[in-house]
């Protein structure tokens, strides 16, 4: 039985092998992962695979998904970035309303 980082690099070395991304695994990660998990995880992933997670990851993916991915290889807090988006958003629609 492998240990919760040790199964989780596993999983995200599964998502990102192959043609394309296993979005959904890559996605749960991200968001549902503390910084220290995230941190253990890419530890795990290096000590196991000798590769590294950030590597990997930005070689899988491109774009805004790159872009969003790159939380974990900072290993930032992706509730904080949710609630910046969501605050900036509300900012803008409040922007917007206040014209009419």
């Amino acid at each position: 039985m492998q240990d919760p980082p040790e199964r989780d690099a596993t999983i995200m070395r599964e998502a990102l092998r192959g043609w394309g991304t296993q979005d959904t695994a890559l996605i749960e990660m991200v968001c549902s992962r503390t910084t220290s998990q995230l941190q253990a995880i890419r530890y795990a992933y290096n000590s196991m695979y000798q590769r590294s997670l950030d590597e990997d990851i930005s070689s899988d993916t491109s774009g805004d998904y790159r872009k969003v991915t790159f939380i974990l290889r900072i290993s930032y807090p992706l509730y904080f970035l949710c609630s910046f988006v969501v605050w900036c958003s509300l900012f803008f629609l409040c922007f917007l309303l206040a014209d009419f």
